[in-house]
């Protein structure tokens, strides 16, 4: 078997990446928005006790509320991205046998080894289950693909029977 010629080990990769990394980022987030909340106030003073100097730092409140709603839509958009390919590689991830799945949770996730399969086994293992891993989600890229050039296609049909249409009579009316 083959990897896809448009979706290979790299592609496969990033759906990996997404399915490790979503919890954490979610968690972050969670971290950051906490953290930014607590920073709010009029002014903060600070003291350098080596220095004997004190500072007051202040950041208007509207403009921290801004900053707070950027930084939640850029984790919302990061996180809704991951979810995206994480669950579509739990999808996949269901294609595959058990044998296949578990070393798959070996190689990329750190799984202890405890499967009692040879190396050259488990490596024809490997690649099969990634091989299978990376048609499962090309196929559905291409599936959606195929939907949204047929929405595309259908909305251009219906711009096209709209401009065929002839104009309403109030818009040739000329006033004298």
């Amino acid at each position: 078997m083959d990897l896809p010629s448009d979706f290979g080990l790299y592609e496969l990769s990033d759906y990996i990446f997404a399915f490790d990394m979503l919890p954490k980022i979610e968690a972050e987030k969670e971290e950051v928005i906490q953290t930014m909340y607590d920073d709010i106030s009029p002014t903060m003073v600070s003291t350098d006790y080596d220095l004997g100097r004190m500072y007051s730092l202040s950041t208007p409140v509207d403009k921290m509320a801004m900053m707070i709603i950027s930084e939640k839509d850029k984790y919302d958009k990061l996180i809704q991205k991951y979810e995206r390919k994480a669950d579509m590689f739990e999808q996949a991830m269901l294609s595959l046998t058990d044998r296949e799945r578990d070393v798959i949770q070996v190689k990329y996730f750190g799984r202890k080894n405890d499967l009692g399969l040879s190396d050259t086994y488990f490596l024809e293992t490997v690649r099969e289950a990634e091989v299978k891993l990376c048609n499962f989600i090309n196929l559905d890229q291409l599936e959606k693909k195929k939907e949204w050039n047929e929405t595309l296609k259908e909305a251009r049909k219906k711009q096209v029977q709209e401009w065929k249409q002839p104009p309403h009579k109030e818009f040739l009316r000329v006033s004298l």
